[in-house]
């Protein structure tokens, strides 16, 4: 196969032959421009191959995802009950801040005593129009997590939405969405009645599992005793009482027996420091 690097030594040999007037130069020249135009020519159709490689490989991924996605809607099962459920549902039409929402009544009634429940009741505090849409002069952004919320139990992790969001749960009377924010993004805890209790467990139950009760943290291991305290190493037990009695005892360093080193002898005789002083005594051994 062609490469790039071929391509350009034929162009440097050409261009060291278009140098000569002879004839063998002129006739390699001619030679050289056409290996040069099939090199150019391979070079393509390498580059079209891989790029055809490539799309095949996408494509052959595609086929694959579509069919396990089929194997999937051929399950009998593959619609969950409760969407199956929300077809049939009561629905509610909401117009807030000029934008329509719509939602099922199970919904709207997961906090009970929220202003969107009540609405949801035989006597609503507020008229709908002549259409059934209930109307309300808020900010309908803030309102898709309100949605969100009791929908899937979820919330926003931007810190200073959820500060509008807390204000917004307000004017809706969800003390749920309050309580929420406060036990899982400050960790507080609010005192709650037996009746606010129950009706707080009867939808939150069904959401993920972030709404679960805190369980109690678990007690922290006990800290390791300092290593040079410790009387055990390795898995053996160094107490006095686990040592063998009968345990030889080894002598101190000091005490050990050492080599003989061989006597020190003077390089000088027996009477060589006689007649000197003690200044001018030369002590050489």
């Amino acid at each position: 196969m062609a490469t790039v690097q071929q391509l350009q030594k034929l162009m440097n040999m050409q261009r060291a032959f278009a140098d000569e007037d002879s004839l063998e130069s002129t006739v390699t020249v001619e030679r050289l421009e056409r290996l040069i135009e099939r090199t150019e020519h391979l070079i393509r159709l390498r580059s079209f191959m891989r790029e055809e490689r490539r799309l095949l490989r996408v494509s052959a991924a595609k086929v694959e995802a579509y069919k396990d996605a089929l194997k999937v809607v051929q399950k009998d099962n593959w619609i969950s009950a409760d969407m199956i459920a929300n077809t049939t549902a009561k629905r509610v039409m909401l117009n807030v801040g000029g934008l329509m929402f719509e939602a099922t009544e199970a919904v709207l009634k997961r906090d009970e005593r929220s202003l969107l429940a009540l609405i949801c009741s035989e006597e609503p505090p507020i008229a709908p129009d002549h259409d059934g849409v209930f109307f309300f002069d808020r900010d309908w952004w803030l309102f898709r997590y309100i949605l969100m919320f009791l929908r899937d139990g979820l919330l926003p992790s931007d810190r200073k939405l959820l500060a509008q969001l807390y204000r917004e749960a307000s004017f809706w009377r969800l003390n749920s969405l309050q309580r929420a924010i406060e036990e899982e993004k400050l960790h507080l805890r609010r005192e709650m009645t037996e009746e606010e209790k129950k009706a707080a467990r009867d939808w939150w139950r069904k959401t993920p599992s972030w709404w679960e009760l805190e369980k109690p943290a678990p007690a922290p291991p006990p800290a390791p005793a300092d290593w040079w305290k410790d009387e055990q190493y390795n898995g053996k037990s160094f107490k006095p009482e686990d040592m063998p009695k009968d345990m030889p005892k080894e002598k101190p360093w000091w005490e050990t027996e050492r080599s003989a080193a061989p006597p020190v002898r003077s390089t000088l005789p027996a009477d060589g420091l006689k007649g000197m002083d003690d200044g001018a005594k030369s002590w050489r051994f």
